[in-house]
Parts: structure tokens; C-alpha cells; sequence
């Protein structure tokens, strides 16, 4: 089955992968036979930014000293694949005539039940996927969930470049006919209804009592927040939002077909 896959792989599994776990192949030829080379066969800078080698002193990988650039040289291929977390793909497109991907970033989201990596793909026509992936652990299954799908420009170029602003809180993305800005959420997009909102499934948002707004963690946000609900995992709207106190009126939630009953005089 052919696909894009995307992989998420944290930095210090990445680190802990190739200094404890891995080895390396030299070149091969005819005349070679495959050899290994295990820790400390390897030069210890050879994982390192430049920046924290001899103490800052190199500006960059290619003054790596020669022991180094020598071991690189020799040694090109890995000799057992680095797999990403969950030994899976995060998100796995298969669809036929399915879009391609060109770009992606990363913002990592504190929610109400945990924190979520929110991905920002881009595609071959000038379209956002904004996506988070759940794994669920008894199951050993990932959930993949599409939050939006953007259309940043009319012409169907492919996204370029895709750069995250946590501070504006913005997304920059270009392609060749352009530079868009993009808010990372768009909560009052969900509406004003309980419901709705944690239906949604964005940990950006939650519902606050009065509409779908942004969400702030525990003591970053100074306002009274004791209508909040949020449920990224679950999306459990009716747990949530059925039988609030709202004004003095009770809400009752129908996500489906459903008969609403009263007492009888």
C-alpha cells in the first residue's frame, strides 16, 4: 500500500536511539564484509550541535574535527532503521489520488486532559491540514484527527514554508504566489454552544459558559473560568455538557435524534 506517512520522533528518544541503541555500517564493496561499530567505536561529537562541541568553538558541522567527518565518510548508512514513537507513522495518508504533502510544523498545546501535538501540513494545493493524533494505549491504536482543513491561497500552488509564531500565536505560510498569516485557532469558528465546542476536539478551545474561546491552562489566565469544559480525548459532549447551570437553566444536550421529557401536570 503506498502513502505519506508523517513520524514523530521526540529528541531525547532520538539521542537515546543513536547512543545507546544503534550502530553503524561502513561502506560496502565486494572485497568488505559487514562490520558493526557499537559505542564508544564513534566519536562522541558526532551527535552534537555544532555549537556545543569544544565549546562553542565551531560554527558549523563541516569544522568537526577529522576523526569525525573521516567516521561520516566511512560510515553512511545506519545499520538498523530508527523508528518513530509508537514504532508507527502519526499520520498515514493512502488515500488514491490523495494530496500530497509538502510541509509541516509542530506546535505542542497544554489542554485539559494533557498535552497534544498539533501538526500543521501543508500540501501541493496551497491547503493547511491542521491535525492532532491521539494513541491510545490499552489498544495500541493512534486516532488521527482533522481539526481544519485551510485553504490559505485561491491558486492551488504548493506550500513552501510553514512557520509557527507562539508569541503572535500566528502561522506564517508561503508558496510561490505569496506569504499568508494564519491564527493558530479559531475557536468562535465552533460556535457558541457547549456541544459544539468540545465536540470540536480542538485543545486550543473550550467552552467557558458563554461560547467557544480559547483555552488557558490553570493560573495563566486570571478570569473565572469554572464553566470551562474541554475533552480532547474523548470529545464526550453529552458528559460534559448535559445538565449545566447556566443562568439558572438547566442544558440539555442532543447530539442525535431524542425526546426530551417533561413532568406531567
Amino acid at each position: 500500500m503506498s502513502g505519506t506517512p508523517v513520524n514523530h520522533c521526540s529528541l531525547s528518544q532520538c539521542n537515546a536511539i543513536f547512543l545507546f541503541q544503534n550502530v553503524f555500517s561502513p561502506s560496502l564493496s565486494l572485497s568488505l564484509s559487514l562490520l558493526t561499530f557499537s559505542p564508544p567505536s564513534f566519536p562522541s561529537s558526532l551527535f552534537q550541535c555544532a555549537s556545543e562541541v569544544n565549546g562553542g568553538g565551531f560554527s558549523g558541522s563541516k569544522e568537526f574535527p577529522d576523526e569525525v567527518l573521516r567516521f561520516v565518510r566511512s560510515h553512511p548508512v545506519m545499520f538498523s532503521p530508527v523508528l518513530p514513537l509508537h514504532r508507527r507513522p502519526v499520520l498515514l495518508q493512502t488515500e488514491p489520488g490523495g494530496r500530497r504533502l509538502t510541509q509541516i510544523a509542530v506546535d505542542r498545546v497544554q489542554a485539559q486532559d494533557g498535552h497534544y501535538h498539533v501538526l500543521y501540513i501543508g500540501t501541493g494545493d496551497s491547503v493547511v491540514l491542521k491535525v492532532i493524533t491521539i494513541y491510545n494505549k490499552d489498544t495500541d491504536t493512534i486516532e488521527e484527527v482533522l481539526l481544519e482543513e485551510l485553504q490559505v491561497f485561491k491558486v492551488p500552488f504548493p506550500i513552501t514554508e510553514i512557520i509557527i509564531s507562539a508569541k503572535r500565536q500566528q502561522l506564517y505560510v508561503g508558496s510561490e504566489v505569496g506569504v499568508a498569516q494564519v491564527r493558530l485557532h479559531q475557536c468562535d469558528l465552533y460556535g457558541s454552544e457547549c456541544a459544539d465546542c468540545c465536540l470540536a476536539r480542538d485543545p486550543y478551545c473550550a467552552w467557558d459558559g458563554i461560547t467557544c474561546s480559547r483555552y488557558y491552562p490553570a493560573g495563566v489566565y486570571t478570569k473565572s473560568r469554572r464553566f470551562r469544559r474541554q475533552d480532547v480525548r474523548h470529545g464526550n459532549a453529552v458528559q460534559l455538557c448535559n445538565g449545566l447551570q447556566i443562568d439558572g437553566q438547566s442544558v440539555c444536550v442532543c447530539l442525535f435524534s431524542c425526546i426530551i421529557r417533561t413532568p406531567k401536570s
